[in-house]
């Protein structure tokens, strides 16, 4: 059995029972069957969404008491914290090197692009140019739009109504 589950199977069984409540009662304050709430104290089943936050709310305890602190962080969740930690950890290592190492500055750039697979550094400089052309047509949008005002001054028209669309939806 997956340590997750049984760690929830476990939990669940414990907790339940020093609410002192049934697994019929249970079941029907959640609205599930007595035989859902058998599958998941034995580890066969695991519940999601809904199911799972209703188990929390009827048992009125949080999500690691339930499930175990070490799992509520989610693999997604770690990845993001390495992944902000990488990046600070570039950031610290890059000041220091503009501030005493100029000559080692492309060394350490190629180590570090290195640790990246081909198609995340095409992901990388695909996004840093869709950050210049954003920046591109940010700049060529307010100079239209100056220049609307600007001719919308001159012909002396007050009632002009238009909307520019600076930053359109991405498909």
């Amino acid at each position: 059995m997956n340590p997750e589950f049984q760690t929830f199977a476990e939990n669940l069984k414990s907790i339940r029972k020093k609410k002192g409540l049934t697994q019929s009662q249970l079941a029907e304050k959640i609205g599930l069957t007595k035989q859902s709430i058998i599958n998941y104290e034995k580890g066969h089943t695991f519940p999601t969404g809904n199911r799972l936050s209703k188990i929390l709310e009827v048992l009125e305890i949080p999500a690691e008491q339930l499930i175990g602190s070490d799992n509520v962080q989610s693999h997604s969740e770690l990845e993001l914290l390495n992944s902000v930690q990488s990046k600070a950890s570039f950031l610290a290592h890059y000041n220091i090197m503009t501030e005493h190492f100029t000559d080692e500055i492309f060394k350490f750039f190629m180590e570090r692009l290195s640790t990246f697979s081909e198609s995340e550094l095409k992901q990388a400089i695909l996004y840093l140019y869709d950050k210049r052309i954003q920046k591109e047509v940010d700049f060529y949008a307010n100079d239209l739009a100056e220049n609307i005002i600007r001719t919308t001054e001159n012909q002396n028209k007050s009632n002009l109504d238009m909307d520019i669309v600076i930053n359109p939806p991405t498909e």
